[in-house]
């Protein structure tokens, strides 16, 4: 007699729906673990070129240092810094966050909110502008002027 016919039906299609689980158990396990490896490579990538970036502008004599949490290259001269930004000199400190830096023209722009705060001077504004190698801050857009 044939072997086959011998078999118990009911096993045979256990048997089969077992390895059939089987193969798709491996097959989702597989694809969480090439998702899962997508998903570490995108957390270690970061959004910016410069970790820390500290720098500063030098103009007839006087220094102007420049540090930020993160900053971006945009071109050849231009420097996108984000995240507490701060420019510092023995007359002044300004704080924002984010400006575009100029590193040939040593100028700085921003439009978001910042904060000049100097000897019994504070001005709060939309914006600014640094310009003549940091000897002149222009500011933009509504401005507060605090004097002590």
């Amino acid at each position: 007699m044939n072997i086959l016919l011998q078999i118990n039906k009911k096993i045979l299609l256990g048997i089969l729906l077992l390895i059939s689980v089987f193969f798709a158990i491996m097959i989702l396990n597989n694809n969480l673990k090439i998702s899962s490896k997508k998903a570490i490579l995108n957390e270690e990538k970061p959004s910016f070129d410069i970790a820390n970036p500290s720098f500063t502008i030098n103009n007839n004599g006087k220094k102007i240092s420049v540090k930020a949490k993160k900053g971006k290259f945009l071109s050849k001269d231009l420097i996108l810094l984000e995240d507490n930004v701060t420019f510092k000199s023995t007359r002044f400190k300004l704080l924002t966050d984010k400006v575009t830096f100029n590193q040939k023209d040593q100028t700085a722009e921003s439009k978001l909110s910042s904060k000049f705060e100097s000897n019994n001077t504070k001005i709060i504004s939309e914006g600014f502008k640094i310009t003549n190698s940091g000897n002149k801050i222009l500011f933009d857009g509504k401005t507060i002027l605090i004097l002590n």
